[in-house]
C-alpha cells in the first residue's frame, strides 16, 4: 500500500485544510483558527464554555456552522452575535422598544403616562452612556439589548439590477444605510422595514434569496405585530440602531454620532 500523501491548502482565507490521500479516499481536516472561520474548540474558548455546549448549539440551530470534512467551523461574526446576545440584560419587548423610539422622536402622545415616563428614563440613561462607549462591539451589544426587539433582522440577496425597484417598493420603508441620515454611500445595498404579513410576498415578487455576510445586499427589518410604527421608521434612533447592527466600525461609529446628536437635542 502506498504511504498517505498529505498536503495543506488554503481554505476560506485564514484556515487551511490538511488533505490526506490514501487508497483513493480523500480525508479533510480543518487546521488553524484565524480570522473568518474558526473551529469548535476555539469557539468554546472564546465563549468560555465546553466543546459539548458549542456542539449542542450547532445541533439546535442557535449557532450557525458549516461542516468541512469531518469537523464543524463557525463564522466569527456569528460567534460575536451569540456572545453579545448572551450578555447581561434581555432586549426590551417590541412594544417597549418602539415606545422608546416614539419618545426619542417626540411623538409619544399615544403612550400612557407611566409608559412614557419609563421610556423617557430609559432613553435618558442610554443617551448619556452609549455615545461615550469606546469599544464599538460593546456599544453595538448595548444598543441591541435596548432596541433589538423592535424588529427581526433578516439578510437576503437580490440581483443588483433589482435594487432600484426595491427602493421604490411601497411595502418596504427605507432606513439604515438607505436613508441620507446615515451619510454612508449605500447604493449597493437596500435596507428597510417591512411588516411580517408582507415579507413573503416581497421575497417572491423580487426573487430574494437568503444570504449571509458580504453576499447580502438586502437588509430587511421585519416588524411583528400590528402597531402603528411606520411613521417612526427612519427616525434618528431607529437609524442609529440599524447602523449599530452592522459589523463595520464605520457604520457603528456613525451610529454613535447620531446618538450624540440626539442626546444633545434631548438635553436641551
Amino acid at each position: 500500500m502506498d504511504p498517505p500523501r498529505i498536503s495543506a491548502v488554503p481554505f476560506a482565507g485564514n484556515l487551511y485544510r490538511r488533505i490526506v490521500f490514501m487508497e483513493g479516499v480523500v480525508q479533510v481536516d480543518v487546521e488553524g483558527s484565524m480570522m473568518g472561520l474558526i473551529s469548535v474548540p476555539d469557539a468554546a474558548r472564546q465563549l468560555g464554555v465546553s466543546r459539548m455546549r458549542i456542539q449542542q448549539r450547532i445541533a439546535d440551530g442557535s449557532l450557525p456552522a458549516q461542516r468541512v470534512g469531518r469537523q464543524w467551523v463557525i463564522d466569527e461574526a456569528d460567534l460575536r452575535a451569540v456572545a453579545h446576545s448572551a450578555g447581561p440584560g434581555r432586549p426590551l419587548s417590541p412594544a417597549s422598544a418602539w415606545a422608546l423610539v416614539a419618545v426619542a422622536a417626540g411623538s409619544g402622545e399615544g403612550l400612557s403616562p407611566s409608559g412614557k415616563s419609563r421610556a423617557s428614563a430609559r432613553l435618558g440613561a442610554f443617551l448619556e452612556q452609549a455615545p461615550q462607549v469606546a469599544d464599538l462591539d460593546a456599544f453595538a451589544a448595548r444598543t441591541k439589548r435596548l432596541l433589538g426587539g423592535r424588529a427581526e433582522r433578516r439578510l437576503y440577496r437580490a440581483s443588483p439590477l433589482d435594487l432600484p425597484g426595491l427602493r421604490d417598493e411601497p411595502r418596504l420603508r427605507l432606513s439604515g444605510l438607505s436613508v441620507p441620515e446615515a451619510r454612508i454611500a449605500g447604493d449597493s445595498v437596500v435596507e428597510g422595514y417591512i411588516h411580517a404579513r408582507d415579507r413573503e410576498a416581497l421575497i417572491r415578487d423580487h426573487l430574494l434569496s437568503p444570504a449571509k455576510g458580504a453576499r447580502a445586499n438586502v437588509i430587511m427589518h421585519v416588524i411583528n405585530g400590528d402597531g402603528d410604527v411606520d411613521h417612526l421608521v427612519g427616525s434618528d434612533l431607529v437609524v442609529a440602531a440599524d447602523l449599530a447592527e452592522h459589523e463595520s466600525p464605520r457604520e457603528r461609529a456613525r451610529a454613535q454620532e447620531l446618538l450624540a446628536d440626539l442626546a444633545e437635542r434631548h438635553a436641551s
